[in-house]
């Protein structure tokens, strides 16, 4: 066995190590929510993306790395924003961490992967063979999909993935006249602003060409066919 089939070889065992990792933590999660009586929050859009990248690390799936990828990319980077506000201000811009603030040792454990996540998929960025269409369709499809269940299925108090409405609290005359609307027509403007707002920029990022490519450096890339 040559060199490059060893560092192909341990790249293997590390991403399903990886993935190993992150499959015990989604899990956990899963447990907490079902222990604090607040299983619905499983279906927020973080807690998806990390069980997206688990089983993209586990299947060496550029594709599904790459769907973790835009929906995380965003989203965290405004709840780390809005956390880091929190920390050094003392107070939230967006008011989405302030649970943090009486956080118990099982809370932080489920919401930790909110530091880690992007951190973790934005150093195995240049390791994807990113699928662009494929990517940015399954993300898509993943996003109607629990925006769909939270509006559907679970309860409009929690207001997963403000399938229900959109800070309610700001009192705005058109917000207030979206959240106000058919749910369908809802959902359909909740996912459009997603569409606009989260994945494609985050696709803008995950195509930027770098100098640095898997090739180029003698990486294994991650096979995009494999999920």
């Amino acid at each position: 066995m040559n060199a490059a089939q060893e560092n192909a070889g341990r790249g293997i065992w590390t991403g399903r190590w990886i993935g190993i990792a992150l499959t015990i933590h989604y899990i956990l999660v899963c447990v907490i929510k079902i222990d604090q009586g607040r299983g619905d929050e499983i279906w927020w859009l973080c807690h998806a993306t990390l069980a997206l990248a688990a089983a993209g690390f586990m299947l060496r799936s550029g594709t599904l790395l790459g769907m973790a990828f835009l929906g995380v990319l965003v989203p965290h980077t405004l709840w780390l924003t809005d956390a880091a506000a929190g920390a050094v201000l003392g107070v939230q811009c967006a008011g989405v961490t302030t649970y943090l603030r009486h956080a118990d040792a099982a809370t932080w454990l489920s919401t930790c992967h909110h530091f880690y996540l992007l951190p973790l998929l934005w150093m195995h960025r240049k390791r994807l063979l990113c699928r662009p269409a494929e990517t940015l369709f399954g993300m898509a499809l993943v996003y109607l999909l629990l925006t769909a269940v939270s509006r559907l299925a679970l309860p409009a108090q929690g207001n997963v993935n403000y399938a229900h409405a959109f800070f309610p609290a700001l009192e705005w005359q058109p917000l207030n006249a979206l959240n106000a609307s058919p749910w369908w027509l809802y959902l359909a403007a909740l996912n459009t602003a997603a569409l606009g707002l989260f994945f494609l920029p985050a696709m803008v990022v995950l195509g930027v060409p770098s100098k640095t490519s898997p090739r180029r450096l003698g990486v294994p890339a991650l096979s995009p066919s494999r999920g």
